[in-house]
């Protein structure tokens, strides 16, 4: 209880004391049709890497106007990194902050891009929104379901655009099949898979544990609310294995599959969750298993069935079946394979969906877009809490052992 409780102030006070005193009442900019976007970056691992090379390219195929200005990383290696490969792309050196608090001061900043380990999304989040910025943060959400209420009444409460990361949302092949379950064609659809197979240990980070010292990272603002303990790489570079900094599988990976069978299946809450799982491969200390199975079930009567294994590479494609036949969305093509015979709503052979050609960067674009329409993205705050719940109950619905509930009208898990 005293944990719960402790986070909970924590993010209700949100700033921490150590940081700063964050802009009482911040006056956002008012942006022009033609005003370049100023976007800060916190975070540079491999993804806030990767948000980087993605804008670079936007402006410079003139598809964005919009530039890097401030870099925030509390390791020093990974924060001087930054600074070089955003001045290669561009030409201009960011300026380059330890902590977001910092960054956030600046008043060329009107984005931020959250490319944090899962257990500071919310609070840099909270921090960005009492500054007056708009927010790109990455998937999921949250690790607890009190971060997820407190973030989505924040923004509400606010008139700031909020894009959480889930970039599949953006992919146009998912919104032709959306559009095909509409035309009722499918009939009615029964169950969902979806997986998210991996045989790689691409969480390693055994040659840079080695190399991280404390006196080059931030390691007290790091903790946050935490419980104070000596130095620990893994905690910072392998932070997706230990619990108190990620949700876990279901949010890690699971989340991008849940939001696209919500999405195309237009059902933004589940109903109940079963689930199992445990560490079956990997014995490295770890935390978060590495073997995972769950059935979420849906008011829309549809089970929504999704495994993780990470000792077996094999990749399920993300189906639906339904009363009249199949849908591959991976490949966006259907049939009418395990319908009737003789059913001539789908033909017996594979048809491909017409999807749209892909715009690059697709997820990113939509964000800078809705900054200067101010209306609201593809994947907002309503959408991120949706997955953060279905992410929530099939990960507890595990470690509980136990079928959970999500009662829509108390907006609990029970």
């Amino acid at each position: 209880m005293n944990e719960a409780m402790n986070r909970r102030n924590f993010l209700k006070t949100s700033t921490l004391a150590a940081g700063s005193a964050l802009l009482a009442t911040p006056v956002a900019r008012a942006m022009g049709a033609n005003d370049r976007i100023r976007v800060g970056i916190v975070g540079m691992g491999v993804r806030g890497t990767q948000h980087l090379k993605a804008l670079a390219q936007l402006a410079e195929r003139q598809l964005a106007n919009v530039e890097v200005t401030a870099v925030c990383e509390l390791w020093t290696p990974w924060r001087e990194k930054a600074v070089a490969e955003a001045q290669k792309l561009t030409g201009r050196k960011p300026e380059a902050f330890v902590r977001h608090t910092e960054l956030l001061e600046r008043g060329d900043v009107d984005a931020v891009i959250i490319t944090t380990p899962d257990f500071w999304h919310v609070p840099i989040l909270l921090d960005c929104i009492k500054a007056g910025k708009d927010v790109y943060v990455e998937k999921p959400l949250c690790v607890h379901f009190e971060e997820a209420k407190l973030a989505r009444a924040a923004v509400k409460a606010s008139d700031r655009i909020v894009q959480v990361g889930t970039q599949r949302r953006s992919e146009t092949k998912f919104h032709a099949a959306r559009e095909f379950v509409k035309s009722g064609r499918l009939g009615k659809i029964i169950t969902a898979d979806g997986a998210y197979n991996d045989r790689s240990p691409r969480w390693r980070r055994e040659a840079e544990c080695k190399a991280m010292k404390e006196s080059d990272f931030d390691w007290k603002f790091y903790l946050r609310d935490l419980p104070y303990r000596p130095f620990n790489p893994r905690h910072v570079l392998e932070w997706k294995l230990f619990r108190e900094f990620t949700m876990g599988v279901s949010g890690l990976l699971g989340c991008h599959m849940y939001d696209i069978m919500q999405f195309v299946l237009d059902a933004p809450f589940p109903s109940s969750a079963v689930s199992l799982g445990g560490v079956y491969v990997y014995k490295d200390g770890r935390e978060v298993e590495d073997t995972f199975e769950t059935l979420i079930e849906f008011p829309e009567e549809f089970i929504l069935h999704y495994t993780t294994r990470l000792g077996n590479a094999v990749q399920p494609n993300l189906t639906l079946y339904g009363t009249n036949g199949m849908l591959d969305l991976d490949r966006a093509v259907y049939s009418g394979k395990g319908g009737l015979p003789g059913d001539a709503l789908l033909p017996a052979e594979e048809q491909k969906l017409k999807v749209e050609k892909a715009r690059p960067h697709a997820h990113m674009l939509d964000f800078l877009e809705c900054m200067r329409s101010r209306k609201e993205p593809i994947a907002g705050i309503d959408v991120g809490y949706q997955h953060a719940v279905t992410s929530l109950l099939a990960q507890e619905a595990m470690r509980s052992g136990r079928k959970l509930r999500y009662d829509r009208q108390k907006d609990e898990i029970v």
